[in-house]
């Protein structure tokens, strides 16, 4: 094949310039299409069909990477940030949960309180009453009932030290002594003595516009308390205690 292109070379430079040129072009023309590959029938159907083969991979390969796009895309959408509507209602919800639990450590404190109150206040004779008015002037510190002043700063003892309410309870009954039971002497001003029972005790004697005992109501706490409640309770549902 070199030795045809040399002598096609060659004649071409006999015949001149232009003719040179276009020898030449038609010499590498045909020296390419000699070194082409050509299949035969059953060589161009493999080819075929590992194209097609490949192809069918590089589809498939391009599907699971759509999926995975669609999947990742659904995930980022179903994580979007609340609405502000949505945003409110949490918050409202959460402040809703405080103040439950607030108001319910609160209702917890106030039955702890009155629970100590009350323990502490047996002596008298209606600790209910005792416990109710000391209640106002104790308070919860650092986890303790303790007694405090108008300013809510713990009141102290003797001995410079916080008050316990068992001493804050002893120094109430040593300046209302009648309020309990050792005060309380059998025979003196009792209705008894006078010739009537408990039992016969009116209520319209003690309380309303037409009571003619109503100093002797002290003692008779003192001295029968049931009776009293009885008679208190009697006048309440008449309106005439408040």
């Amino acid at each position: 094949m070199d030795n045809d292109m040399q002598k096609q070379a060659e004649a071409a430079k006999a015949e001149g310039p232009v003719s040179s040129v276009r020898s030449a072009l038609e010499a590498i023309e045909q020296a390419e299409m000699e070194e082409r590959v050509v299949f035969g029938p059953k060589q161009q159907e493999r080819v075929n069909q590992l194209i097609a083969e490949a192809q069918g991979r590089a589809a498939k390969e391009t599907r699971a990477e759509l999926a995975t796009a669609r999947e990742r895309l659904a995930k980022l959408e179903s994580q979007q940030p609340p609405s502000r509507e949505e945003i409110e209602a949490l918050e409202r919800r959460a402040a809703e949960a405080k103040a439950a639990v607030a108001e319910a450590e609160a209702t917890a404190q106030s039955a702890h309180k009155n629970a100590q109150l009350l323990s502490a206040c047996q002596g008298f004779i209606e600790p209910e009453l005792v416990a109710t008015l000391l209640k106002s002037e104790t308070a919860f510190i650092d986890g303790e009932l303790r007694p405090v002043n108008s300013h809510g700063s713990p009141l102290l003892n003797k001995h410079g030290e916080p008050m316990t309410i068992a001493e804050h309870v002893r120094g109430f009954e040593e300046k209302r002594p009648w309020l309990t039971h050792s005060t309380v002497k059998g025979g003196v001003g009792s209705t008894a003595a006078k010739g009537n029972s408990s039992d016969e005790l009116r209520v319209e004697d003690f309380y309303g516009p037409t009571a003619t005992r109503s100093r002797e109501l002290h003692q008779l706490c003192i001295q029968q308390n049931a009776t009293y409640r009885r008679l208190r309770a009697a006048a309440l549902t008449k309106g005439w205690v408040r």
